[in-house]
């Protein structure tokens, strides 16, 4: 009897694997630093399972009087939103004033999009505009847009998040880009649909409606 025991003991140890460490991999994610802030985007990470995950984790730095950071940090980690990269479609776009190009990359489990735009009539006025796919808490301008209520929209999901980024000459590109305003994008079949918000109330100011005509 004790024999039978003994024996279905060591089967069981035998038949059940140590469980691997976890690990992550810091060097293959997008990490972007300010301030006392460090955000890690798409971060990798695996189980002791075996299974690979993806999370946004930011990290704030705490300091003392003489600048020196200390050694405890605020860390909040989220998984990593699962994003379609087919949401948009790169190519150029165009209404009767503007020409654009899209462009866009993984970044994490978002999508960088990239939008530069040029003036039909006035070619030295130019915009450009980046955005990312997913939460805005996951945003890399998450502490801007959320500072201008951009995450009290309804339906923020929708959209693509993020800010005009550059602009050249003395008025709007296509009546409608400034630098620093907040800027959405949302792709509709070929139909590229840009959105510049107010920078208080969060409310419209105006849009675009590009459509893709390459390729």
């Amino acid at each position: 009897m004790w024999k039978i025991a003994l024996s279905l003991v060591a089967a069981l140890t035998v038949a059940t694997p140590a469980l691997a460490a976890s690990e992550l991999f810091a060097e293959r994610a997008k990490v972007l630093a300010s301030g006392d802030k460090i955000q890690i985007f798409g971060l990798p990470a695996i189980d002791s399972q075996g299974t690979v995950k993806y999370f946004d984790t930011t990290i704030t730095l705490r300091h003392g009087d003489n600048g020196r950071p200390k050694k405890q940090a605020s860390v909040i980690t989220v998984a990593s939103p699962n994003i379609d990269p087919m949401g948009f479609v790169p190519g150029v776009y165009e209404d009767q004033n503007l020409l654009c190009e899209l462009r866009k990359a993984p970044f994490g489990g978002q999508t960088e999009v990239i939008v530069d735009c040029v003036d039909k009539t006035y070619p030295s006025r130019t915009a450009g505009l980046i955005v990312y796919t997913g939460p805005i808490t996951g945003n890399p301008s998450a502490q801007t847009l959320i500072s201008r209520g951009a995450d009290q929209v309804p339906g923020t999901e929708q959209y693509a998040w993020g800010l005009t980024t550059y602009r050249t000459g003395s008025y709007s590109v296509g009546g409608c880009l400034l630098e620093n305003f907040i800027t959405t994008a949302r792709q509709i079949d070929d139909l590229l649909v840009l959105i510049r918000w107010s920078g208080s109330s969060v409310a419209q100011v105006c849009s675009l409606s590009l459509t893709r005509v390459d390729p």
